[in-house]
């Protein structure tokens, strides 16, 4: 088991910085790298004025035989901000040429009282 605290830049419709704090597990029975912790999203989402969310429920598992990752956000903890909630589903594209690891996601954000 290994505890860290990454920074992640997301662009699109979620536009800003995703600070977490990750507990790696290795299941080497099952080849799975499987990464959970908290998380807080600050940013923008479609435009919308500057949000804090987070996230206690997130779950990343990697592969370790074929690199394929995905996993589940859950944006539901309202810090400052517009309310919002966002489910978020994501996959591992690649790894680009500083050696961190590239996604693409889709999912939904439901602002209170709509939007």
């Amino acid at each position: 088991m290994q505890k860290s605290t990454e920074i992640a830049e997301l662009r699109g419709d979620l536009n800003g910085k995703v600070l977490y704090h990750v507990t790696a597990e290795l299941d080497y029975t099952k080849g799975t790298l499987v990464k959970t912790g908290d998380q807080v999203f600050s940013g923008t989402i479609v435009g919308s004025e500057p949000v804090m969310v987070h996230d206690s429920k997130f779950r990343f598992e990697l592969n370790l035989a074929t690199g394929a990752e995905f996993g589940s956000v859950y944006l539901f903890n309202h810090i400052t901000g517009p309310r919002v909630q966002c489910e978020l589903q994501v996959t591992g594209t690649g790894i680009n040429a500083d050696g961190n690891r590239t996604f693409s996601y889709d999912g939904t954000c439901i602002f209170a009282g709509g939007r």
